[in-house]
């Protein structure tokens, strides 16, 4: 009977070994996701460790089970359909990276994540991480932005290759930690970390002169504060006051991000879209001239598209067209567009089931922040495919959490 007990005993505390050190493997991970430059060793090394972990887990405790959901349908079909495009890919070799690196990444993520992080507790501590995360890369982005260096043509990257991305990311970390600020209660210790987060991801998204990012934001603001939340307007306006102080610190010529050039948005030669028509147009040809297969998955368009770049245009040398759907169309067909929009309807269900029965208040600013994201993140896709790997990681992590709290909140009201 005693060594019964000590059997036990010994299998509960090994459990519970695995399941702290699962936890820090997923921390670090999202720690290391914004920090692009030679941080892949790090993600490889906790994702592998996580998903040993987890088998571990798995193995060992009879109550813990693989939940699966609605998503893994289309995922998976998304997943398998965008690697047969191997077979007629134009890069294949570019295509299996891709897929292997992205797709196959964000369905794992999507497993271990959530049956990861179970419990409100846990929940907070992936946010604090997330912020914490978002303090270090934005501080060392402004304090680089006055020493002249991780700028790219006077426009802020911090630990990222290109700008936009780095505008992105500063969206996301606006959208989480004003959702932990708007409500006024006495919790002044809690809302530090976040109002830090706050003023550097402002500042950030300035300095990258990021419109796409800013202008997604506003309009994600505008939407959750009609729908959700009307005290998003207050922050909203503090926002725009700030971003008009800040501006002048900008480039000359990227001075309140080129907002007079808007007027301008459908004359090729002024628009701030740049020759995005051009790319936009030969997207479609693309997609018209192989409608169910696409030409593969992956940064393919380049390759297409200096066969067929119009007399007028400049830049020959892009790596995707701008666009999210486009992209998604020509890489992987129709069938596969389908594939994806199910995949991300299924998503914003969850996110609206959530919506509809969660009373908890820590839930609902993570559905909130999650909310505003989720529209920034697509209007920046409708003028940009920047989504991809890092921002899409981090996209699929906190999905994960999304989907985990849905679940989570749709039990308890059964």
């Amino acid at each position: 009977m005693i060594y019964l007990m000590e059997m036990i005993y010994q299998k509960q505390l090994l459990n519970k070994i695995i399941e702290i050190a699962l936890q820090i493997c997923l921390l670090i991970y999202l720690f290391f996701i914004p920090i692009e430059f030679h941080s892949a060793g790090f993600l490889s090394i906790s994702i592998c460790s996580s998903i040993i972990l987890l088998v571990f887990k798995y193995n060992l405790d009879n109550k813990f089970k693989i939940d699966h959901t609605s998503l893994i349908i289309p995922f998976t079909l998304f997943f398998l359909w965008s690697l047969s495009s191997l077979i007629w890919s134009i890069l294949p070799g570019v295509t299996f990276k891709y897929v292997r690196r992205e797709i196959l990444t964000y369905l794992i993520l999507y497993y271990v994540v959530r049956h990861s992080f179970d419990t409100e507790n846990k929940i907070k501590r992936v946010i604090t991480v997330f912020f914490s995360s978002a303090l270090f890369v934005q501080v060392y982005g402004i304090f680089a932005f006055f020493k002249g260096y991780a700028v790219f043509n006077g426009r802020l990257i911090a630990t990222f290759f290109h700008p936009n991305v780095f505008g992105l990311f500063a969206a996301a970390s606006l959208s989480f930690s004003m959702c932990y600020l708007i409500d006024f209660k006495n919790n002044y210790k809690e809302k530090i970390l976040p109002l830090l987060v706050f003023i550097s991801g402002l500042v950030s998204l300035v300095f990258s002169s990021s419109r796409a990012n800013m202008l997604g934001l506003v309009i994600a603001f505008l939407i959750m504060a009609i729908i959700k939340e009307k005290k998003l307007i207050f922050i909203f306006v503090i926002l725009l006051i700030f971003s008009v102080i800040l501006s002048p610190l900008q480039r000359e010529d990227l001075i309140m991000f080129r907002i007079t050039q808007l007027i301008y948005m459908f004359d090729i030669e002024k628009s701030p879209l740049g020759e995005r028509f051009y790319m936009w147009n030969s997207a479609m040809q693309i997609i018209k001239d192989n409608p169910f297969t696409g030409i593969g998955y992956g940064k393919v368009f380049r390759e297409e598209y200096v066969t067929r770049i119009p007399e007028e245009a400049v830049e020959n040398r892009q790596p995707h067209s701008h666009n999210i759907l486009l992209e998604i169309a020509l890489e992987t067909g129709l069938p596969g567009l389908f594939l994806f929009l199910w995949l991300h309807l299924l998503i914003l269900k969850y996110l609206l089931n959530a919506f509809k029965n969660s009373k908890n208040e820590f839930y609902n600013k993570f559905l909130l922040g999650y909310s505003l994201f989720l529209i920034a993140f697509f209007m920046n896709g409708m003028v940009d495919f920047i989504s991809r790997f890092r921002l899409g990681l981090l996209f699929w992590f906190l999905s994960s959490i999304m989907v985990l709290i849905s679940k989570k909140c749709h039990n308890k009201q059964s």
